[in-house]
């Protein structure tokens, strides 16, 4: 059972990984400061956005979210 159970959290850290390389690769890096390839910040309403592309996860005045980071930008700032 122990052999079942290491193939199957090796299998799943495997999917994993390859879902967050792939989602790092279709991330848009325009207007945002690279940190590392992992995290990305910007500046909106003059309070700072931290942003995990691979996880689809940010973080802004204190709250994690995770989702669409773009559809949350868009919301955010004024329309011109």
């Amino acid at each position: 059972m122990k052999d079942f159970r290491s193939n199957a959290f090796r299998a799943r850290r495997v999917e994993r990984s390859r879902l967050r390389q792939a989602a790092l690769a279709r991330a848009d890096p325009v207007g945002w400061t690279i940190h590392t390839p992992y995290h990305w910040s910007r500046q909106l309403d003059d309070k700072r956005l931290d942003y995990w592309p691979s996880a689809h996860k940010w973080q802004f005045e204190g709250r994690v979210m995770t989702g669409n980071v773009l559809e949350f930008i868009n919301r955010r700032e004024p329309k011109a």
